[in-house]
């Protein structure tokens, strides 16, 4: 765990994405695969969802 936790401070730190569970990253692949782009998605904030 504290390799992880390393290796995640120094992503973060130096402006590297990252993807903490499983599920995230097939979800990332599935869009990539779908020929999604940074610039064909918006950011949305999912705590003012639904309010």
């Amino acid at each position: 765990m504290g390799d992880f936790v390393a290796l995640h401070y120094e992503a973060t730190r130096r402006g590297v994405p990252t993807l903490t569970s499983l599920d995230t990253a097939l979800a990332a692949v599935s869009l990539l695969e779908e020929g999604w782009t940074e610039d064909s998605t918006r950011l949305v904030d999912v705590s003012r969802l639904g309010r």
